[in-house]
């Protein structure tokens, strides 16, 4: 029997590892440190922007000496940036309001600083109405830039008019312009505040239905004309006007609803959640009576067709009253706060 041949090589020498220079030692541990030293950087440099973002005053160009824009910025930062940027006019988004501190202060900057203040008013929660829309055009067009924007938290509602400001005055496309109302900037797409991403769908799926691309002139053209805020558009009218009723006798009120909208409406039985109306009572005092809602039931309005709804009001003492009719979609969209006229009736009721 031939006997095995030896191993080239002991086996204990191939386990052992083989000696690293002290040279080689100290190249790696530097490399080692870089690493962790670009990774803390990296964090450090990330939480910084996002407590910037998120609780700080989430300030950037939009447009590098054209549009800047933030959060709500306490007066003296306000008048620091206003000064050191040349800033000629400001654009509040969070509208007209003299008996807040805020608002006072922000006009005392404009005032002291010689710049334009414009407010706009728009909501975080709600798409913004066509004439807000046509009124934020029409500021754009005739302001002196620089131009600061603000909100409250500058995300939400700033974030809009930033997309909004770049698909007008830049070659930037939708996907790019939308980013300025995205997670980057403090908005995320979530409850309420999806509003603001749901204006640029909007637009997209009127892009898609028509077969074009954006350009800035076919956005214009959108907003001006052809903008509508979802299925909150609505005409109505009176089916049976009264104005008084006899004592003893419960109101009831008969309208027509008319889709105007680039939506249907779906009525869901016995709840609110779907598309429906409010009729909001006022008794003589001009105190709100009650609050009466009609449409709880199943049915489908597609635009441009209608529907009919009776608001059963209770026995009323004699008196004068005001009925505010309101339409009202998913998640309580106001088509009243959207921008379209609510339907008012004055009434007595007589002995």
């Amino acid at each position: 029997m031939t006997a095995p041949k030896p191993l080239a090589a002991p086996l204990a020498s191939l386990a052992a590892p083989t000696p690293i220079s002290a040279g080689k030692r100290r190249v790696y541990g530097r490399a080692w440190h870089l690493v962790v030293g670009s990774v803390i950087g990296l964090t450090i440099a990330i939480v910084a922007e996002v407590l910037r973002v998120l609780v700080g005053t989430n300030e950037h160009w939009l447009i590098e000496g054209r549009v800047y824009r933030s959060a709500q910025l306490g007066p003296d930062r306000l008048r620091s940036v206003v000064v050191e940027n040349g800033i000629r006019t400001l654009l509040n988004l969070r509208g007209y309001a003299p008996d807040f501190d805020w608002y006072q202060e922000e006009a005392r900057v404009a005032r002291d600083c010689n710049v334009s203040l414009e407010d706009l008013t728009l909501s975080a929660g709600r798409l913004p109405p066509p004439k807000e829309v046509r009124r934020l055009v029409e500021v754009l067009d005739g302001a002196e830039y620089p131009i600061f924007i603000h909100c409250r938290r500058g995300s939400d509602r700033t974030g809009l008019v930033a997309a909004l400001i770049l698909l007008l005055q830049s070659d930037a496309d939708v996907p790019k312009a939308r980013a300025q109302c995205g997670p980057r900037f403090g908005h995320f797409r979530a409850l309420s505040t999806a509003r603001m991403d749901e204006f640029f769908d909007l637009y997209e799926r009127w892009l898609s239905s028509a077969g074009r691309t954006h350009s800035p002139e076919l956005f214009r053209h959108w907003l001006l004309d052809k903008y509508c805020p979802g299925p909150a558009r609505a005409e109505m009218e009176w089916l049976d006007r009264r104005d008084s009723f006899p004592l003893g006798e419960a109101p009831a009120l008969h309208i027509r609803i008319h889709n105007r909208s680039v939506e249907e409406w779906r009525l869901v039985p016995g709840r609110d959640v779907g598309f429906h109306a409010r009729c909001i009572l006022f008794a003589p005092t001009g105190a709100i009576l009650t609050v009466r809602r009609a449409g709880l039931f199943e049915a489908t309005v597609a635009p441009g067709e209608s529907i009919d709804l009776v608001f059963g009001l209770p026995y009323l003492r004699p008196g004068h009253y005001r009925a505010l009719i309101d339409p009202v979609g998913p998640r309580e969209l106001s088509f009243m706060q959207s921008g379209s006229e609510p339907l008012e009736l004055e009434f007595d009721v007589r002995e």
